[in-house]
């Protein structure tokens, strides 16, 4: 589990560095700048490639909405771009859902068929008809 760990950070920091070098080669020009980035983008594909053949799906969705965050904040800081309105809006989405990824997760443990009984539940209850187990077939 720690080499899928080490390979998410490594392709996020591979896309983190080819995005600055990109950003640089945009602003000041220069070939070795550029092969850098897509060497660096390169690195970020396979460790990224790697991890989707394992069905860490939603590891990498977390990263890829983590570099979003990241990268406007690293825009803003070393480059002194400045973030419109859309921009904080997209900003304030990227981090809600990380808290909705993070509020999915623990049913992650138990089967497939726990989400859905759950959400059910849910369901069930805001319409105030209590609890629909037992009440009818199970999904899945």
């Amino acid at each position: 589990m720690t080499s899928y760990w080490f390979m998410l950070s490594a392709a996020g920091a591979s896309f983190t560095l080819g995005s600055v070098l990109l950003k640089q080669f945009a602003d000041a020009g220069g070939g070795y700048v550029l092969l850098l980035a897509v060497l660096a983008l390169g690195l970020g594909n396979l460790a990224y490639v790697r991890l989707l053949a394992y069905g860490l799906g939603q590891g990498a969705a977390l990263s890829s909405i983590s570099q979003v965050i990241a990268l406007s904040v690293l825009g803003a800081m070393l480059f002194g771009e400045r973030l419109a309105m859309p921009q904080f809006a997209g900003l304030g989405l990227a981090i809600a859902s990380i808290w909705l990824f993070s509020q999915t997760r623990r049913y992650q443990i138990g089967d497939r068929n726990d989400l859905s009984n759950s959400v059910l539940d849910v369901v069930c209850r805001v319409l105030r008809r209590g609890s629909c187990r037992g009440s009818g077939p199970r999904l899945g």
